[in-house]
């Protein structure tokens, strides 16, 4: 049986919109739903920090590298605070007897306040469905990690998802990026520094080990740019041009960052990079200039860094088609000598270094 705010969970409650509990009933309802459509019967609770192991020996004192430490137990409260966006704080409770009915009508738990885990624990959810669903939904241990649901099919396929990432990884980098300056260019937006001056299977693998290490930071935070951004971009985006427009622009010095936190062309400022974003300046300052709100910022850049001479060597010609577009140069059907013609007239008194 479960309680909430000291009241019995009415699962009539769910076909009534205008029962206070109507939300709170349904949400039961998909709950349980859900835990017999993905677990079946038994569903399996297990404590991942188990079992633990450490260095010993045995009663002749002979070493044993690895012994399996006594299991400790876990209790875990039947009465929980559970917090939902749209009902508010809520007070749980899942009686696993007879709940104690006090004299002012509203319930509380029985003489069962807690269950213990020790390795793992099996609900019969035909039997204690409503344990299952307190435990699955309500009890903080759960949403917090400190006890986990056993699902073998959802690891196989987050190990499948991660194993796919790596195979389509591999192959974008090392089979379709195949067009050297689609490769430099994209290898530029990631951070490859002095793509220039390297081979190309020099830039596919710190490419690959750029995209790896990103991978990592991504679990913590989710606005770093690892594979999956990656392979969404390989139609090379303006955003991945801007990106490797500025690492060519960094790599030439022509933009430096310096110790205060400025990033500067010349002896102008470009932005200064909170402490916050030290560790990704770069995506730092490639989100600021391909921000809607900072396109005058981004072209008054482009006056600092392109003049006539930069528009006629620029080995990319898509940068070129780029900064065309920034300028609201229609590249549509415009042949080469017309587009760098306009900008020309645009920035042929530029005072900028080429590439």
């Amino acid at each position: 049986m479960l309680l909430i705010n000291k009241e019995k969970l009415s699962i009539s409650a769910a076909d009534n919109p205008s029962h206070p509990q109507h939300k709170i009933a349904k949400f039961y309802l998909d709950g349980t739903r859900h835990i017999s459509e993905t677990y079946g019967r038994y569903m399996r609770f297990i404590d991942p920090r188990q079992p633990r192991h450490t260095r010993g020996a045995d009663s002749r004192g002979n070493e044993i590298p690895k012994m399996k430490e006594p299991d400790t137990i876990t209790k875990i409260p039947l009465k929980a605070s559970y917090y939902d966006k749209d009902r508010g704080t809520e007070i749980w409770a899942c009686c696993l007897g007879d709940p104690i009915l006090h004299p002012n009508g509203q319930y509380d738990l029985g003489n069962t306040r807690a269950i213990t885990i020790t390795s793992d624990k099996v609900v019969d959810t035909e039997k204690d469905m409503d344990l299952a669903f307190y435990l699955a939904y309500i009890s903080p241990f759960v949403r917090k990690k400190v006890i986990k649901i056993d699902d073998p099919k959802m690891d196989a396929k987050k190990l499948g998802d991660i194993r796919r990432a790596e195979v389509e990884r591999q192959m974008a980098i090392w089979n379709m990026l195949t067009d050297e300056d689609k490769l430099k260019t994209m290898a530029q937006a990631y951070g490859v520094p002095n793509v220039n001056q390297k081979e190309p299977d020099i830039i596919r693998m710190e490419l690959e080990k750029i995209l790896l290490e990103a991978d990592k930071r991504k679990k913590v935070d989710f606005t770093v740019r690892g594979t999956k951004e990656f392979l969404e971009e390989m139609k090379v985006k303006d955003n991945v041009i801007l990106r490797s427009f500025i690492q060519q622009a960094i790599d030439d010095k022509t933009i430096v960052y310096k110790l205060n936190g400025n990033w500067e062309v010349g002896q102008k400022i470009i932005l200064k990079v909170p402490q916050s974003d030290i560790e990704r300046r770069f995506d730092y300052l490639c989100n600021y200039l391909g921000s809607s709100n900072n396109t005058d910022k981004l072209k008054d850049l482009l006056g600092d860094i392109v003049n006539s001479e930069y528009i006629e060597n620029a080995n990319n010609y898509k940068v070129i088609e780029w900064i065309a577009r920034v300028n609201g140069i229609n590249t549509t059907a415009k042949s080469k000598d017309n587009i760098k013609g306009k900008l020309t007239e645009i920035y042929g008194s530029g005072t900028a270094n080429s590439q």
